[in-house]
């Protein structure tokens, strides 16, 4: 392999690692109910629903934990939870 080459896979390795470790950094966020509300409630804005940004977490959620399990079970469990919530407060 020429130089140029292992340079160019040196830094398509990076940019893949620096996008794993910030998948990961909200992976850990999102296993707690706290942390996955957070982080549902600052996505909004990148999403066009709050569904769409709940799926997103809710998979991001299946895919790194393990076993892999969703954190709800739909978008209704998780908006009543935001509801107890807050009636608590």
């Amino acid at each position: 392999m020429e130089k140029s080459q292992l340079e160019q896979q040196h830094k398509a390795q990076l940019q893949e690692l620096k996008q794993l470790r910030k998948k990961y950094a909200i992976a850990r966020k999102i296993v707690t109910a706290e942390g996955f509300y957070q982080t549902w409630f600052n996505s909004l804005r990148k999403f066009e629903s709050g569904a769409a940004a709940f799926e997103a977490l809710n998979q991001l959620h299946y895919n790194t934990v393990l076993p892999p399990r969703y954190k709800y079970s739909s978008y209704v469990t998780f908006l009543n939870v935001i509801k107890r919530r807050n009636s608590k407060k």
